[in-house]
């Protein structure tokens, strides 16, 4: 990670970018995860995506090493929040149709150091649900800072499996619901996605 920061000082055609590690059981976890890394991008075209998926200094390095290599390409569809500040996954371009494609949802948050005891108290609780839920396919924690700042990467087979879950499951609407009244956040972001391209594994998993 140390070195493609370094490689990513110098994207100048890139919007926004995060490394981050992972946790372990495919969700928030204290337990982090040293085999698996999550590299982030933004790009302004589909264009610029596909050319730094096949010919970027990160596919030939992790190549390299022997890695294991998961890409994911997604078109924003919706985001609310922010992240250091900005909105980075804001559009105005929509695919024509997303029938029979799948759709990915990114959350993260920027958690209170008051509220932390509160946070990873209640994250066992809809971490064992999600992985049950119909239409869910795919999930993975990731975070810039161990403990403070994390998100999820979830996929699902379309978007009213997201909504059952987002709003009619119980335990996970009763957490939405301790996020709001109790003020854990200093900063959050929603994101979802309509997914493009998926190549490679993810923990020996095809997506």
């Amino acid at each position: 990670m140390a070195i493609l920061q370094v490689y990513f000082w110098f994207k100048k055609d890139l919007k926004f970018y995060k490394l981050m590690g992972s946790g372990q059981n495919g969700t928030f976890d204290i337990y982090p995860d040293f085999s698996t890394w999550c590299v982030l991008t933004v790009w302004k075209t589909e264009q610029q995506a596909l050319d730094f998926e096949d010919h970027s200094f990160v596919n030939s390095y992790t190549k390299t090493l022997g890695f294991e290599n998961c890409w994911y390409l997604g078109q924003s569809l919706v985001s609310h929040g922010k992240w250091d500040g900005v909105n980075p996954f804001e559009s105005d371009t929509y695919p024509i149709n997303i029938e029979n494609r799948t759709i990915s949802v990114l959350t993260r948050a920027s958690i209170r150091l008051s509220k932390l005891y509160a946070f990873w108290s209640n994250v066992p609780k809809v971490g064992k649900v999600v992985f049950n839920q119909p239409g869910f396919i795919k999930s993975i924690g990731i975070g810039e800072v161990p403990f403070l700042k994390q998100s999820t990467f979830s996929i699902w087979e379309n978007e009213e499996a997201i909504k059952k879950f987002a709003y009619r499951d119980k335990p996970h609407a009763e957490i939405v619901k301790k996020t709001k009244s109790q003020n854990w956040y200093s900063e959050e972001l929603f994101a979802r996605f309509v997914t493009v391209k998926t190549k490679g594994k993810l923990r020996g998993e095809i997506l």
